[in-house]
């Protein structure tokens, strides 16, 4: 089940609806954000919560294709799915103090977010899903919003590890 609501969260993100999970089941907390990619570097999805998550594997043509290469088979051990998905994405997996000083900060910045009815659809944008809302900062924010979640963080001695990770969104 928590599979299942963590794929939906995940696939609100790339369709960009917000989706309430159900809140009388049990739901992993989980922050999801998607930077987009400039020039040669890429910069992959940042994935933080309090408890190593168990992603899904749903791999499309291209995956596969990847999958197929990379480990000369299209089925994984679970050993090769975590290393698969490393590849894909970012992961912390933090205390509940860091965790908190991250959900404080989103839902206290509210007015640095688009309005989901005012977004252009802009693949530029950046975007955080949290609790199975998503938080859409236009892409001429994006520097803005990073430089003062950072001196927040900072101020409020979070670990160097989230510090560092925010720096490459």
């Amino acid at each position: 089940m928590k599979n299942y609501i963590v794929m939906l969260v995940i696939l609100a993100t790339f369709t960009n609806c917000k989706q309430k999970p159900d809140k009388s089941k049990e739901m992993i907390e989980f922050i999801f954000t998607r930077h987009p990619t400039y020039g040669l570097k890429p910069v992959f999805p940042l994935i933080i919560s309090k408890v190593k998550l168990d992603l899904p594997l749903n791999l499309s043509d291209y995956d596969k294709e990847f999958v197929k290469k990379t480990f000369g088979k299209t089925t994984l051990t679970e050993k090769e799915k975590d290393i698969y998905l490393n590849l894909k994405y970012d992961f912390i997996v933090t205390d509940d103090k860091n965790y908190q000083l991250l959900v404080d900060y989103i839902l206290s910045h509210k007015n640095l977010y688009c309005e989901e009815n005012k977004n252009p659809q802009n693949a530029d944008d950046f975007r955080i899903v949290m609790d199975g809302d998503t938080y859409i900062i236009l892409s001429t924010s994006i520097d803005t919003y990073r430089e003062q979640l950072l001196n927040f963080l900072k101020a409020n001695h979070a670990r160097q590890n989230i510090i560092d990770e925010i720096k490459k969104l």
